[in-house]
């Protein structure tokens, strides 16, 4: 009987080690691509649901909101990473425009110019949101 259990110990480290060498393997991760997103996605959201439920978070569900905005269009992590380091660069850009659109309707106090102000600022936002265009050939 103990020669049992050590056999047991090495079967379950060897499948570990398998299951291990696959999960991290860059060919494994690329042929099941999906299944790791959205086992990413799943998880987050989870997590997500928790902290927000687990706080008393009012308003939690814009967090999973977030999450799904964030995570749920992107696959690689490279990619998380950039996406959320422009998009906090893009709220404290937008803020600080804003603001500039509420100082200036305080001291102008003109209507119209705040208006015309605000479509300027969105027109520029949608021509940056579209992206490089790709060259010619």
């Amino acid at each position: 009987m103990a020669s049992i259990e050590p056999d047991r110990l090495v079967f379950a480290r060897k499948r570990f080690a398998r299951l291990w060498r696959a999960v991290t393997s860059p060919y494994y991760r690329f042929k099941h691509a999906q299944v790791f997103h959205s086992i990413r996605v799943g998880l987050a959201m989870l997590v997500s649901i928790l902290l927000t439920t687990g706080v008393d978070f009012p308003h939690g569900i814009w967090a999973s909101v977030t999450v799904l905005i964030v995570i749920g269009g992107l696959q690689h992590h490279g990619n998380i990473r950039k996406k959320a380091a422009e998009r906090a660069l893009g709220t404290m850009l937008g803020a600080a425009i804003g603001l500039f659109v509420l100082v200036q309707l305080r001291f102008i106090g003109s209507l119209p110019l705040t208006y015309v102000l605000m479509s300027v600022i969105a027109a520029i936002c949608g021509f940056f949101a579209i992206g490089r265009p790709t060259s010619r050939s």
